[in-house]
């Protein structure tokens, strides 16, 4: 049955994706007529939206949100990780000022929804932007109600690639991966950006090879030492060892289907490799190519089979698969009507698949905190 068990949760979750996708639209309508205050405002409203239906979303609904409340329903931190101190100063700080433990999820509902819909507004111009919001809500956004903290590293990541992939700021980067490593050390995964962005910008094979070796020796010492020092895989091999029943579901492959499909239609040949529009930032910018999309959705797709066999495993795949709806988007734009006929209706399938039944017991029914 999926969300069908839940008519009320799927009313609310169908006119949600709805209003979402039509903000969407009403903001590149306006950004196509060089009304720039009109789209910024439809763009706020698409944020402001989203994250305030998480925001409020009732303690039963996400895997977390109990235990975040019951943590901030308290005055003094009950034996959490100090070394990840950021998250926990922040929100009880929020909890204060508005005397409210719920803001506290509204906060960060809307830094989460804020940074990945702000990166996705970056290739507006080369993607169908629609496309790639309704990609976002229905693969990803629901995800968000649960492993907070995660999402958080992973909406800010995905944001700050900019300084990597649209520019040559690596220093900034990497400071920004060391203080999300202060809200989930998980960050630290994010660093595997680095050694993608140098072999793209790297026009000299030698100089890439030595780069990237340099930068896995150099980076894995790091995470040893980080996590050893950390206690990181003490705390969370359970991402990596919590085994579950295999259970066979029609994602992965359809996401596979996409992949090889997009493949032989010509994604990768296509006259207009380079997806990135901005301008502001030309000047000694490499922008992000649909190679890069292709391959940041193979490793996407290798991770999510590792979600077939342990339970959290597919986690991870959390901080590549955020360019996902920009590698959909970008199979919708303008420039390709009339091509990627299969590849499109693959991609119809798997949103209304998944629309209808990917979602667990920890998100239906959903209510809202005054509901319970």
């Amino acid at each position: 049955m999926g969300i069908f068990a839940y008519p009320e949760t799927f009313i609310r979750f169908f006119l949600l994706g709805i209003f979402a996708v039509i903000l969407a639209f009403i903001a590149m309508y306006f950004n196509k007529r060089k009304m720039r205050l009109f789209s910024i405002l439809f763009l706020i409203i698409l944020i402001a939206s989203l994250s305030l239906f998480s925001g409020l979303r009732s303690i039963n609904v996400g895997v977390d949100t109990q235990g975040y409340y019951d943590e901030f329903s308290r005055n003094y931190y009950s034996s959490r990780m100090y070394d990840e101190f950021v998250f926990y100063e922040i929100s009880y700080f929020i909890r204060d000022f508005f005397d409210n433990v719920q803001f506290v999820f509204v906060f960060w509902a809307i830094i989460i929804n804020a940074f990945i819909i702000l990166r996705i507004w970056d290739f507006k111009n080369k993607i169908s932007f629609p496309i790639s919001i309704l990609s976002f809500y229905v693969l990803w956004y629901f995800s968000t109600f649960s492993g907070i903290r995660q999402w958080i590293c992973v909406a800010i990541i995905f944001y700050s690639t900019r300084f990597i992939f649209d520019r040559k700021n690596y220093i900034i980067y990497i400071v920004i991966i060391l203080l999300c490593s202060t809200i989930h050390l998980s960050s630290v995964i994010g660093l595997l950006y680095l050694p993608i962005s140098i072999w793209i910008k790297t026009k000299s094979n030698t100089t890439r090879y030595i780069s990237l070796f340099f930068i896995i020796i150099v980076g894995g010492l790091f995470i040893v030492y980080y996590s050893n020092s950390h206690n990181f895989l003490d705390r969370y091999d359970y991402l990596l060892t919590q085994q579950q029943s295999f259970s066979f579901g029609f994602k992965v492959p359809f996401m596979l289907l996409i992949v090889i499909f997009s493949y032989f239609e010509g994604y990768l040949n296509n006259y207009n490799n380079d997806i990135s529009d901005l301008n502001r930032y030309e000047l000694n910018s490499v922008a992000i190519s649909k190679k890069t999309l292709y391959f940041l959705e193979i490793m996407t797709l290798i991770i999510d089979f590792g979600g077939y066999f342990l339970r959290n495993f597919d986690r991870i795949r959390w901080f590549t698969g955020t360019f996902n709806p920009v590698f959909y988007g970008s199979i919708f734009s303008e420039k390709n009507k009339g091509r990627f006929i299969f590849t499109k209706l693959l991609i119809i399938f798997l949103l209304v698949y998944m629309f209808i039944f990917s979602y667990d017991s920890k998100l239906t029914p959903f209510t809202f905190y005054w509901e319970v």
